[in-house]
């Protein structure tokens, strides 16, 4: 008689849990950020786009389409990986019919990078906003698919219940995608220090074992454009003399060597603008992203 009491029971006591994750996943849901605003746009722009950017956070802080004498939206996104620069332009390549020219970010880890020693949240939301499969194994797959709680993580979505909910990643991103970094805080240290600990901690998320299947990308991205008669522009944007100094040079001389024998293959040009002189020290939020003024530029 207890145990069936007990079984009785149970569901008043489930309910309510069960009721309250669904509200919390429901929420976190509409929660708006980077990834769900730029499928948006995507979605809203891409058949008037004549001008698109693509790459990682280089370009998605320092390259401001609205500056540009032709219509241009600015897809990049923080750590965003060649490979899923290569997705995200084959989903909607066939609907551009004004592109002309796409604006393809290179920095320092293109070569050799994705989400398997860092990053690795950011695959689920890829998949979840523009339905991209991860390119490597992740861990809790089947989970982190369908669950924003996981996704977040426990002390995020606590935060966002005391706010209730009430939280917008995207009030800085303009409509045109260029994400405006001048609202953040001064640095906690020197543009040196920061150099020094930026790149300690890209060195150890490059691989050169991944250096075929980042190209590979780069490839079907450039053959694909070309195909339609649209042209491929690589950039890597101004880092300052800090950032420079401390690089692994073995580790770049190997990106700029597999780079310019790709651009020499596609008849491209690689322009290379990390030492670019007319930027100094103002033009920089940290030590290899430029602010507003140095996007200006």
């Amino acid at each position: 008689p207890s145990v069936k009491k007990f079984l009785i029971k149970l569901p008043l006591f489930l309910v309510p849990g069960i009721l309250l994750l669904a509200f919390v996943e429901h929420r976190l849901s509409k929660i708006p950020n980077s990834y769900s605003l730029k499928k948006e746009l995507a979605e809203k722009n891409i058949d008037e786009v004549e001008v698109l950017v693509l790459g990682g956070s280089h370009a998605y802080e320092g390259i401001d389409p609205a500056k540009f004498s032709k219509k241009g939206l600015n897809l990049s996104n923080s750590a965003q990986s060649l490979y899923y620069d290569e997705k995200i332009l084959e989903k909607f390549l066939h609907e551009a019919k004004n592109l002309q020219v796409v604006i393809l970010d290179i920095s320092y880890i293109s070569i050799g990078y994705d989400f398997s020693k860092s990053d690795a949240w950011r695959a689920y939301f890829y998949q979840k906003y523009f339905d991209i499969e991860p390119d490597v194994e992740m861990p809790g797959d089947n989970f982190w698919k369908h669950n924003m709680m996981y996704t977040y993580g426990p002390t995020q979505v606590r935060d966002f219940f005391l706010k209730g909910f009430k939280v917008n990643f995207v009030k800085e991103i303009s409509e045109t995608g260029w994400f405006n970094n001048s609202f953040r805080s001064k640095l906690p240290h020197s543009l040196d220090t920061n150099a020094r600990i930026v790149t300690a901690q890209q060195d150890r998320f490059i691989n050169t074992d991944l250096a075929s299947h980042s190209l590979e990308s780069l490839r079907n991205i450039v053959i694909s454009l070309q195909n339609k008669k649209i042209s491929p522009v690589l950039v890597f944007l101004p880092c300052t003399s800090y950032y420079w100094n401390y690089l692994n040079k073995k580790k770049y001389a190997f990106m700029e060597e597999k780079l310019t024998d790709f651009c020499q293959r596609h008849h491209l040009k690689f322009h290379n603008y990390i030492r670019d002189p007319r930027f100094n020290d103002d033009d920089f939020y940290d030590s290899n992203h430029l602010n507003p003024a140095g996007a200006s530029k």
